[in-house]
């Protein structure tokens, strides 16, 4: 009698084990994005309202406007070395850029990021830099299948300002986020790492993060009343009567020391009206 206990016990132990890996390998499978994982954090604690806190100012510089947000990203702008053709400037111009670029790379990788999406033209001091210490940059100006694959600067200011571009900025973002790198892994890059940085970090709340597209937005924008308006503006284009004031505690969390997203004129206002129809598209809510 007690043999046969034994035995089915086995039998009920191997089948638990089995159901185990097997409901592991369907989890897996599932397509369950790593940003609701984070670093061993369960997937609640890295959405809603978890990630509506303020953000955690890093070194700045190097990190131009650096900080850290609740959902994990790190947001930054580049330092003034690394301007559009400073390598074709002279001597001294270049041996800073280098400089520059090196004391970027290297906080970077000291925040533990692995991944730098960048909605800026390619810069070769800093592209050698990334290489050196294993940070991919997954440059936005020009895409082909997620690489970088041209110069063309026409097609980088149609990115710029969101006019005429055609080409699916999200899936290569979303890819990457979704099977290869954790929010804590990931910076978002833009030229002062406010307008369009807080415009791809609201797309990122709100299709990844359980965050409704007004929290996202007036998360990211700047603390300042024309801004604020600007958004309850875009929103009310959409039929969302969502307005705040700008000490309402959920505006301008993103925000590094009165530094955001601004969103005041038709130009940034056409940012907005981009990435909500591409977070729409991609599964976000009012």
């Amino acid at each position: 009698m007690d043999t046969r206990l034994v035995a089915l016990a086995g039998v009920a132990a191997l089948f638990a084990l089995s159901g185990s890996r097997g409901g592991s390998k369907d989890r897996k499978s599932g397509g369950r994005s790593r940003a609701n994982q984070g670093s061993g954090k369960p997937p609640e604690l890295l959405s809603g309202d978890s990630v509506l806190e303020e953000s955690t100012p890093l070194p700045s510089p190097p990190l131009r406007n650096g900080r850290r947000t609740a959902a994990g990203y790190v947001m930054t702008g580049l330092p003034p070395q690394l301007a559009r053709d400073a390598d074709q400037g002279d001597d001294e111009a270049q041996i800073l850029q280098r400089r520059g670029a090196r004391a970027y790379a290297e906080e970077l990788s000291r925040q533990g990021i692995k991944l730098l999406f960048s909605v800026e033209p390619s810069i070769p001091a800093l592209d050698q830099e990334l290489a050196r210490l294993g940070i991919k940059r997954l440059n936005q100006d020009c895409l082909d299948a997620g690489k970088y694959a041209c110069s063309d600067n026409e097609n980088y200011w149609n990115f710029h300002w969101f006019r005429g571009y055609d080409q699916d900025w999200t899936s290569p973002l979303l890819d990457a986020l979704d099977n290869r790198y954790f929010p804590e892994e990931i910076a978002i890059q833009c030229t002062h790492g406010v307008d369009r940085t807080g415009n791809i970090i609201a797309f990122l709340l709100a299709t990844r993060h359980e965050v409704s597209i007004p929290d996202a937005y007036y998360a990211v924008v700047r603390r300042r009343a024309s801004d604020v308006e600007g958004v309850a503006s875009v929103l009310a284009e959409y039929g969302i009567n969502d307005r705040r004031d700008v000490d309402d505690p959920t505006v301008g969390i993103y925000t590094y020391r009165g530094n955001g997203m601004s969103a005041n004129t038709s130009g940034f206002k056409t940012y907005m009206r981009e990435v909500i129809g591409r977070a729409l598209d991609n599964g976000a809510s009012w």
